[in-house]
């Protein structure tokens, strides 16, 4: 995570865990905040991040999405328990979501 950190106009981290959601956020590599309890997040498991891409270092950010698809599979199938959910944003709107792969 923190080469993609470092690589990021910005990124968002959350985690829940042992009941609590936690979040933490960088901005071009540098934290904005220390990590904080935001709320509560039941039996739930997990760490969700969240990046942009920084222009300023990539001059395209356009990503092959079945390369990608395959990759996150290969994770999970190597990782038990792992769940994948890749989501494709097109400007503001949501327009593709698909669980890649649940390996229990």
């Amino acid at each position: 995570a923190s080469v993609v950190n470092a690589l990021s106009e910005w990124l968002e981290v959350s985690i829940c865990r042992d009941g609590k959601r936690y979040e933490q956020r960088y901005e071009r590599g540098k934290t904005m905040y220390p990590l904080k309890e935001v709320g509560e997040c039941g039996d739930s498991t997990g760490t969700t991040v969240t990046f942009l891409p920084d222009k300023q270092i990539f001059e395209e950010t356009v990503y092959d999405y079945d390369i990608l698809k395959q990759r996150l599979r290969e994770m999970a199938f190597l990782t038990k328990g792992l769940k994948i959910i890749l989501k494709v944003w097109k400007g503001r709107k949501l327009s593709t979501m698909k669980v890649v792969s649940v390996n229990l």
